[in-house]
């Protein structure tokens, strides 16, 4: 008669331990890579901030330059031509104002549809990945599921033969 090998309680307690081990290792490396997503996802948004703050500080720069070089030119014509231009300076001026209120508008009306194209697409990008890390989460969630079925099921195997060993000898 052959000698067959039988495991123990603790052989078998020691193979669960294990593959438990195993299954927290995996849902520790799960975790650390969605932290590392979400590391990366706030660095691209913070960029994307960084940068639209950047070619707004330049575009006001470049027209508060502008304005003081037209001020600065007018204040010179009429030190220059004296009292007689005086007149007709101010009413140019008056034209210059109309004018740069209305480059003013325009410039704001056009910052303000950048602003709300540049939501929009930073929305859209958001979207794509929370609906990324939803659909990730959402796998994760349904492996680890399918994990415990799996090792609630090799526990009560387990459980029964062992004692289906005990009441039968």
């Amino acid at each position: 008669m052959a000698e067959t090998s039988e495991l123990t309680t603790r052989d078998v307690l020691s193979q669960v331990n294990r593959r438990l081990t195993l299954i927290e290792d995996d849902l520790r490396g799960l975790d650390a890579r969605m932290e590392a997503n979400d590391d990366r996802l706030n660095i691209r948004l913070e960029a994307q901030s960084n940068r639209l703050d950047s070619k707004l500080d330049e575009q006001i720069g470049g027209l508060r330059q502008e304005m003081s070089e037209q001020g600065n030119s007018l204040r010179q014509e009429m030190g220059e031509q004296g009292a007689s231009l005086r007149q007709e300076m101010s009413e140019q001026i008056g034209g210059l104002r109309q004018e740069m209120g209305e480059q003013s508008s325009s410039f704001r009306q056009e910052m303000n549809s950048r602003f709300l194209a540049s939501d929009a697409k930073l929305d859209s990008q958001i979207g794509g990945l929370r609906k990324e890390l939803s659909e990730q989460v959402g796998g994760l969630r349904q492996e680890m599921n399918s994990k415990f079925i799996w090792l609630l099921g090799v526990v009560i195997a387990t459980w029964m033969s062992t004692m289906g060993t005990l009441l039968l000898k």
